[in-house]
């Protein structure tokens, strides 16, 4: 009867600890967008598309230029956007920098940094998601 009863225990038990790691396989597998990083890239494009609106010019261009501006959203972004001379870095929930694409150039034509494709947008921001790569999209947080 202890024997029975021990052996059912045992078999209980591993199907709970593979479950388990079952489980902590698939989140650590699991590639999606976090939600924070998705509300903080929307939020950033909001903040940028109405200090465009109000200004005339995008945060951080100190200049005219000819072609689309890549910028990363460090403290001098940030200060420019929020008049805050001590603002700091904008991180995603990993630690990276979100990056940013500007029509500076103002043709109405901004290019993908995916695939290059041209969008009609203003502004374009993205993160480097969970794997902290920005080369892979399955799991950054971006504005289009």
């Amino acid at each position: 009867m202890k024997t029975k009863f021990a052996r059912t225990l045992i078999i209980v038990v591993l199907i709970w600890l593979l479950a388990m790691i079952g489980f902590g396989i698939h989140r650590f597998t699991s590639v999606s967008v976090r939600k924070a990083d998705q509300h903080a890239v929307e939020d950033l494009f909001i903040s940028v598309s109405a200090y465009l609106d109000k200004n005339g010019k995008y945060p951080g261009a100190t200049e005219e230029v000819s072609f689309d501006m890549d910028l990363q959203s460090d403290y001098i972004l940030m200060r420019d956007l929020t008049g805050d001379r001590t603002a700091r870095d904008l991180l995603d929930s990993e630690g990276n920098l979100f990056r940013l694409r500007f029509d500076t150039n103002n043709d109405d034509v901004i290019y993908s940094p995916i695939d290059n494709e041209t969008l009609k947008n203003r502004v374009l921001i993205w993160s480097a998601g969970r794997d902290r790569k920005f080369e892979t999209w399955r799991d950054n947080a971006r504005s289009w």
